[in-house]
């Protein structure tokens, strides 16, 4: 073998040894252009499907000190586009102090909070399909109060708990009174 034969199979050797650490630098760092990228997608639902979490849809700052709009009557739209599944009522108030009854002013045993669906924001008169079916007594005992319900049916038809989507969900105290009221419920779209 003659030296220039000799020089051009280790030349040739030396050229596929640095092309071969270039490729292997590259590959290390993830810079090949070569390599295509396979995200897998886990769960349970059809690609392109969406939904919402549970949310607490809420009116703060319900002043009880006078009837009317905003007060003993307070509304929420269901703009979501979707019906809502009410899960659970919630309410918390502070300066709970004596009742009166909201249009008359006479002397009231309780101060209770009823929670339905209407046509209108905040009518004067609640509707007789209550939310869970039943009406929450805020106790007067203390200035502070909160209540939490846990079920979605609470023992009656769950009807009455499916907010439709363009309604209003209006929460209506019976009394005036110095408390200063946050009224919510859970839930989720349908």
């Amino acid at each position: 073998m003659s030296s220039t034969n000799m020089s051009k199979t280790t030349i040739g050797f030396l050229s596929l040894a640095v092309v071969g650490a270039i490729f292997g630098t590259v590959a290390f760092f993830g810079l090949s252009p070569f390599i295509k990228t396979v995200v897998q997608i886990y769960g349970t639902s059809a690609q392109g499907s969406t939904g919402f979490t549970s949310r607490q849809f809420s009116v703060y700052g319900v002043n009880l000190g006078a009837p009317g709009v905003n007060a003993t009557s307070s509304s929420i739209l269901n703009n979501t586009g979707d019906d809502v599944y009410i899960t659970g009522v919630k309410v918390g108030c502070e300066g709970v102090g004596t009742s009166k009854a909201a249009y008359s002013g006479g002397g009231l045993a309780k101060l209770l909070l009823s929670v339905a669906t209407t046509s209108t924001a905040a009518p004067a008169a609640q509707s007789a399909a209550l939310v869970g079916g039943t009406t929450f007594t805020i106790a007067t005992s203390s200035t502070n109060f909160t209540y939490a319900t846990s079920t979605s049916s609470w023992g009656a038809a769950t009807t009455t708990n499916i907010w439709a989507a363009g309604s209003y969900l209006t929460f209506t105290t019976n009394a005036t009174n110095t408390a200063v009221c946050t009224f919510g419920v859970d839930g989720f779209t349908s």
